[in-house]
């Protein structure tokens, strides 16, 4: 099949998850993905692709420029394969979407990812759903990253990763980010959740942002009725853009 990828040229898009491709397979795939300029959108999801796996992607990544969407979700990947991935991303200008849930990344990793998003502009979408090593550390890189210009993100989803009470850290990009219209923060397994303090803040920044449409804090069940009205507040404001 990878063969086969060189030279077609009306494949959109491929969908080949949960097929036990791993490291190995994906190196295949990789060489043709370099030369392909049809698909558009590729999942390769819960193929076990680890750093390996991802490195050889990335490098594919620095000459491919027709992908928009790549969904590596459930791979095994760590901060190794981000960072590879990271620094393909800063030739990259064509890929839009990428979703990197449920694999073992960390603040290394995503520290890498906010650095190459200063030299991207095409990125509008981000997915770190599940990463249960990233913390507030990483959390700040990705909060200094949304405060640049630079940064055109539109959607981050940041579901379940253990960044704790990061209201805070989050409230100040927010107040000055202009690109951001969706942003996920669901919580749940036993992850440290929202707290009142947390959501005052964050809703303090929000009263500056113009751009949000969407928020979602799902399962934050340190969330009490005074965190709410602190909420409510917000949503009654001029100034809330939420829909």
């Amino acid at each position: 099949m990878a063969a086969g990828l060189v030279h077609n040229k009306s494949l959109t898009e491929c969908c080949l998850s949960n097929n036990n491709i791993s490291g190995e397979g994906v190196k295949a795939l990789a060489v043709a993905l370099a030369d392909n300029r049809s698909i558009r959108a590729l999942n390769l999801g819960q193929n076990n692709i680890g750093d390996e796996g991802l490195k050889a992607l990335a490098s594919s990544l620095t000459h491919n420029q027709g992908l928009r969407v790549l969904n590596i979700s459930d791979n095994s990947i760590g901060d190794e394969g981000l960072e590879a991935l990271a620094n393909s991303l800063v030739s990259n200008r064509k890929l839009r979407g990428l979703h990197l849930c449920n694999n073992n990344i960390g603040d290394t990793g995503l520290f890498a990812l906010t650095v190459s998003l200063a030299q991207n502009r095409a990125l509008r979408a981000i997915s770190l759903s599940g990463n249960t090593a990233i913390t507030e550390i990483g959390l700040t890189a990705m909060a200094r990253a949304l405060q640049s210009r630079k940064c055109k993100l539109e959607d981050l989803c940041l579901d379940r990763i253990n960044i704790g009470d990061g209201g805070e850290v989050l409230a100040r990009a927010l107040s000055i980010n202009k690109s951001l219209v969706s942003l996920s923060l669901t919580c749940g397994g036993g992850l440290v959740s929202f707290s009142d303090d947390g959501l005052r803040a964050l809703t303090a920044g929000l009263s500056h942002n113009c751009t949000l449409r969407e928020l979602d804090l799902s399962e934050n069940t340190a969330i009490t009725a005074i965190g709410l009205s602190h909420l409510r507040q917000y949503l009654w404001a001029p100034s809330c853009a939420l829909e």
